[in-house]
């Protein structure tokens, strides 16, 4: 007896060390130019001129938790990051994209149907940072229902479920090439698969941080532009 369940012990421990753990494969993503846009802003919806209305960027100091609180809110922020704010943003902080390939997301990272557009990840640059620093990219962050916000958290490049909050397509607006003007939207998840439409809507002086609302119209549409001198 015991010499049967050794011998069927040694078997399994064979057969789990022929066959090796499956590890996650990764995105893979290259930076995108987009004529030198590094700018977000929002302007208004469909109709009117395009034009910005607010510009988007990061205070220092600003973080999920301040969100929060400006909002009434006393759910936990987690690891607390930075979030994108639209009143009195910090200069420097500038932000540019990264096109991805993800067989979960199961987009292209580039197509020319229409206007070109790219999929991939908002990347988020610290004028203070240093080499080793994380690379960050713009995140959708549920908190709790009704409280949605983006933030600036380290990027995933884990070709899983994690990028369904960081994956956005950019587009370059008709007639804008020249000029760097493009529109942003968000993907929420992979092709095929069924989605909320996801909408931004501006910060207030009292509570700055750039919100966020599945299946509302707020007005508003996020873009990345180039700001000339």
């Amino acid at each position: 007896m015991y010499a049967s369940s050794l011998v069927l012990g040694i078997f399994l421990l064979g057969g789990a060390l022929a066959f090796p753990v499956e590890r996650n494969s990764s995105v893979h993503c290259s930076i995108i130019p987009l004529n030198n846009a590094q700018s977000l802003y929002f302007s208004l919806s469909k109709g009117q001129p395009e034009q910005a209305v607010s510009s988007l960027g990061i205070r220092s100091n600003y973080t999920l938790s301040k969100a929060l609180h400006a909002v009434g809110s006393h759910a936990s922020p987690g690891n607390n990051p930075l979030v994108l704010v639209s009143s009195h943003p910090v200069p420097g902080y500038h932000f540019g994209f990264e096109a991805c390939t993800s067989t979960h997301m199961n987009y292209p990272s580039y197509s020319a149907s229409g206007s070109p557009h790219w999929y991939g990840h908002i990347r988020v640059y610290n004028p203070h940072g240093g080499a080793n620093d994380s690379a960050l990219c713009v995140t959708k962050r549920w908190v709790e229902p009704g409280h949605e916000f983006l933030s600036a958290e380290a990027c995933s490049y884990d070709d899983n479920s994690s990028q369904e909050c960081q994956f956005f397509t950019v587009q370059q607006l008709s007639g804008k090439s020249k000029t760097g003007k493009y529109s942003l939207g968000m993907i929420g998840a992979p092709k095929g698969k069924w989605s909320k439409h996801y909408y931004f809507q501006p910060g207030t002086t009292k509570a700055p941080a750039v919100t966020v609302h599945p299946d509302y119209e707020t007005g508003y549409r996020l873009g990345i532009e180039h700001r000339g001198k």
